[in-house]
Formats: C-alpha cells, structure tokens, sequence
C-alpha cells in the first residue's frame, strides 16, 4: 500500500472517533460520547493491526482518543473532547514557525530523515529555499485549522467541531503531506537536472579550452 493511501486511510481511522463521540454526546451524554469514541478507537486499532501497520502508532491513536474522552468526562463538556486537537495545532504552529526563525525549517530536518535530503541540505541555498516555502505551507495549515477551531470551541459549537474535523481537518493533513512529498520530489529532480546540466556545460566548455 502506498504512503499516500495509508495517509488517507489513517486520517479516516483518527477521524471517525470524533464523530462517533458526537453521536453518543448527541442523542444521551459525555459519558456515552466518550465510551462510543474510544469504543470505536479501539475496533478501528484491531483492523489498523490487521493490515500491518505499526502497533507502537495504533496504540497511540487509542491513547490519544482516551486522553481526549478522559478531559471530555473530567470537564464534563462536549467541547473538551476536542481540546487535544486544538493544542496538537497550536503545538504544530509553534514548531513551524519556531524552525524558520531557526534558519532550519522543519521539512528539510524530516526529510533528511526519510533520507529525502542530505546530510547539509540547508547549505544548499535552493533546498534551503524549498523547505522554507514548504514549512510555511505547513504554517498555513495550522493557522487555517486554529482560524476554525477555536471560534467553534468558544462557541461550544460540538456538532460543528465534530463535523470539522472528521470531514475537512484531519483529512487536510494528508493532502498537505502528498503535496509536500510531491513538491520535495519535483524540485529535487529540477536540481538534479540543473547540476548534470551544468556540469555538462562545464566539461564541454573545458574540452573546448583543451582544443
């Protein structure tokens, strides 16, 4: 299966807790929302197992909808199951932008752990330049996710919330990661293609010196 489609396949199985809350929260209360959601975790984490992927990440997935039912119950509000993914945001914003005030945006550092980059992709000034246009794709994302969710969470909007995040959201962070990997591959290759031209150009302009 391609990185693509578990991505979208993962934000499907992160999401649908957040409507299956909604739905006890709806009809009974925060307690039923809250069982309904890490019920539903925990049936998706059985067929996440089943199709391979890492067990390490599927119990994180069902830690984090108990954290998140755990401070729905301890608040005893619809809204507070939705605080995790709030902060997760404001977290990622901080990061992003934390590492281009560092001169190290954060996609070259991950991606020189997927060994997509060098060792010293931020020597080179046009990688450098690509991750800083990529890391401030990524702040764009969080921003546009913190513009909605926190007028909705002031609202105590939870249908809204629930909505959100289960159809627009979480499915955005898969596109933004496609676009990204897409966008690292098409300019690695320009680069490369630029550099064998101009060492093409150099030797030619070499032998002609030779001549």
């Amino acid at each position: 299966m391609s990185h693509e489609r578990l991505s979208l396949q993962h934000t499907f199985d992160t999401g649908f807790p957040f409507l299956a809350f909604f739905i006890g929260y709806h009809f009974f209360d925060v307690g039923v929302g809250s069982a309904v959601a890490l019920a539903a975790a925990c049936l998706i984490a059985v067929f996440r197992v089943r199709r391979g992927e890492r067990i390490v990440a599927v119990a994180l997935g069902v830690v984090a909808v108990a954290v998140s039912a755990a401070l729905a119950i301890w608040a005893g509000e619809g809204r507070t199951f939705f605080a995790p993914g709030v902060l997760v945001n404001v977290i990622g914003l901080i990061v992003t932008l934390t590492s281009l005030l560092a001169r190290r945006p954060v996609t070259g550092i991950v991606g020189k752990y997927l060994k997509r980059e060098g060792a010293d992709w931020y020597k080179s000034e046009r990688r450098y330049r690509v991750h800083q246009r990529i890391t401030w794709f990524w702040v764009a994302l969080w921003v546009w996710h913190l513009g909605v969710l926190i007028p909705l969470y002031a609202y105590d909007n939870v249908a809204a919330l629930a909505f959100v995040t289960t159809f627009i959201l979480k499915p955005s962070v898969p596109l933004w990661l496609i676009i990204s990997l897409m966008w690292g591959a098409r300019t690695r290759k320009a680069d490369a293609q630029a550099d064998a031209a101009r060492l093409a150009n150099d030797h030619a302009d070499s032998a002609g010196g030779h001549a």
